[in-house]
């Protein structure tokens, strides 16, 4: 595998390099430090720095290590084991934590609550795999058909872990502005295989977290959008004049994951992967992604086992970029280098080990090409599908040129409102991130049932999102139960977004304030996103997800048309993630206008 960095690519036709690669920032001046202790008067807890893959780049005290996952468990890395506080919050403290449909309980179970039930098997395949099988036949279904029997708080079992679903719209978000107080971040075991040992090892220290943040911040700063804007809009405009070019339609599914791929790794590392590797490299990446969420079964051909394989691989290929890299005086514009200069100029310069780095740039290849590829391939396949939002696009582009200029300035994507609703539509109906997992820290009331601490928790951002946000369906889950026809339908409706869901349900409109365009006091809207989470610990990586989103649809509104080949064979299967099905529904003609 001969990877190379970005700029050597760049000197080898001929260009002068415009761009630093990770290694040479790091060799540059940065070395390894010994971690010191921290220390935290409050809890002592697994935490984390946000839920998104775009910043699953570990720091522990002075080093900066990786946790190489993707939405929805972006830096969720943590002990298996049950948390342990170190100094507790007084009683009053934590009397008061709560938060609609959840409580904290200062002194336990004393009100006697029932805990969370649900559905008992001695199956011997079961007790290994636990629910997932009957998970992977559709996650809608599965999440409905319990909420029918035990209520919208119950548990399941999750490999060889109980887990305690809640899909409570209110609740979740509740919780989420909480994290690291009441919960920290957990994983399940073919997530914590695939992240690093010491990435693994800083997620049990809250102080830790508090530095990733600070540090890895500039990655995602406005300054640093400004400085990857131009690359945003090169590699979009790229891929779309490759579509339009292309003698037959094109799959989305294969080259949404390609863009994808592109922005991860020159936006997110400054690498660049010739075009011959790229499906060995993007082969790795997948069956890394199949791992993460697999029973934890290391046997050979299991795919927990080829996880494995495929990550030791990986980094045997990163390494061998690092080793290429030369050393170069020019500024670097991508998250990690933004990053690693913060986190140099911060330690008074620091070396990082290959073994370090290489973890690293894995786990932002992972970050990038998973919610990049989920998203905006969800917004372009639905698009195809509504060709009088791809007109109101046009539209809205017409008055941005009009108010900025041609040029794709950052003021010019920020006024891109309708753009915004169309991906965060797509994302509501179609999410990279559709559950979040955690640790209780502290024993809970949540929708009437006890959690005692340490217990493990399944936030269903997506049935939150879509069934049970009242702004968005008025009855909630409530209604929805008093009502076992509608609940069957919607169990079969939405076992898998298809075209037919989306003629009923993609509206981006409803994204909008009644001041911004015609048609959105019709529609109903929603509450909030919740793909990115919510709180203290909400995604670093949004803003630079929805410049790539919004660059891209800006240029496909401005100069191609899009359109679906076979509309209603469009297919999303939903577990966990939202995954586009490759079919005849994924196949679009891109022509330019």
């Amino acid at each position: 595998m001969q990877l190379r960095p970005l700029e050597a690519r760049q000197a080898t036709a001929g260009n002068k390099p415009k761009q630093i690669s990770a290694a040479p920032a790091v060799r540059a001046g940065l070395h390894r430090v010994r971690p010191q202790p921290h220390t935290n008067t409050r809890h002592k807890q697994p935490t984390s720095t946000c839920n998104a893959a775009a910043t699953s780049s570990t720091l522990k005290d002075t080093e900066i290590t990786s946790n190489p996952s993707a939405c929805p468990f972006a830096a969720a890395v943590g002990s298996s084991k049950r948390s342990q506080p170190g100094a507790q919050l007084s009683a009053a403290e934590v009397a008061a934590l709560q938060g609609p449909g959840w409580a904290a309980l200062p002194n336990g179970n004393t009100a006697n609550l029932p805990q969370p039930e649900g559905k008992h098997s001695w199956n011997p395949l079961q007790l290994l795999l636990g629910d997932f099988p009957e998970l992977q036949q559709g996650e809608v279904p599965f999440l409905l058909e319990r909420l029918r029997l035990f209520g919208p708080v119950f548990k399941w079992k999750f490999a060889t872990d109980t887990v305690v679903a809640v899909l409570e719209y209110d609740t979740i978000k509740s919780l989420l502005q909480h994290d690291g107080t009441v919960m920290s971040f957990w994983a399940p075991p073919g997530l914590q295989a695939i992240g690093s040992e010491a990435g693994n090892k800083a997620m049990a220290d809250p102080a830790a977290r508090m530095v990733q943040r600070k540090t890895l911040a500039p990655g995602f700063s406005r300054q640093a959008l400004r400085q990857v804007l131009g690359k945003v809009e090169a590699i979009a405009a790229s891929h779309l004049a490759q579509w339009a070019a292309a003698e037959d339609p094109i799959d989305l599914a294969v080259e949404g994951r390609q863009l994808a791929f592109d922005f991860s790794t020159q936006l997110l590392v400054n690498f660049d992967v010739p075009e011959q590797q790229r499906a060995a490299v993007k082969a790795k990446l997948d069956a890394m992604f199949k791992a993460m969420m697999a029973p934890p079964l290391n046997l050979p051909g299991t795919t927990f086992r080829k996880g494995i394989e495929a990550k030791a691989a990986l980094l045997a290929d990163i390494k061998e970029v690092i080793r290429q890299a030369d050393a170069s005086s020019g500024d670097g514009a991508s998250a990690f280098e933004l990053s690693l200069k913060s986190h140099r100029a911060n330690q008074g310069g620091a070396e990082l080990s290959e073994d370090t780095i290489a973890e690293s740039g894995i786990s932002l290849l992972l970050a990038g090409t998973d919610t990049s590829g989920g998203g905006a391939t969800a917004a372009l396949a639905m698009l195809a599908q509504a060709p009088e939002v791809m007109q109101r696009l046009r539209q809205e582009q017409q008055q941005v040129i009009a108010q900025h200029g041609p040029g794709l300035s950052l003021a010019a994507v920020d006024s891109m409102t309708y753009a915004e609703a169309v991906v965060k539509e797509a994302l509501r109906l179609a999410p990279p991130a559709g559950a979040m997992m955690r640790r209780t820290l502290l024993d809970l009331q949540i929708g009437g049932k006890f959690i005692p601490a340490g217990s493990l928790l399944y936030l269903s951002t997506f049935v939150g999102s879509n069934f049970a946000d009242t702004q968005l369906s008025p009855s909630g889950l409530a209604g929805l139960t008093q009502r076992p026809a509608d609940m069957a339908a919607a169990a079969s409706a939405w076992s898998h977004v298809d075209h037919s869901l989306l003629q009923q349900q993609f509206k981006p409109e409803r994204w909008l304030k009644k001041s911004e365009g015609d048609g959105a006091s019709n529609v109903r809207g929603s509450s909030g996103l919740l793909t990115f989470g919510s709180g203290p610990h909400v995604c670093l990586g949004m803003s630079l997800f929805m410049v790539e989103a919004k660059v891209l649809l800006a240029l496909l509104a401005r100069e191609y048309d899009i359109a679906a080949v076979a509309p209603e064979e469009l297919r999303f299967e939903q577990l966990v993630a939202a995954q586009l099905v490759g079919n005849a529904g994924s196949v679009v003609r891109v022509a330019k206008l």
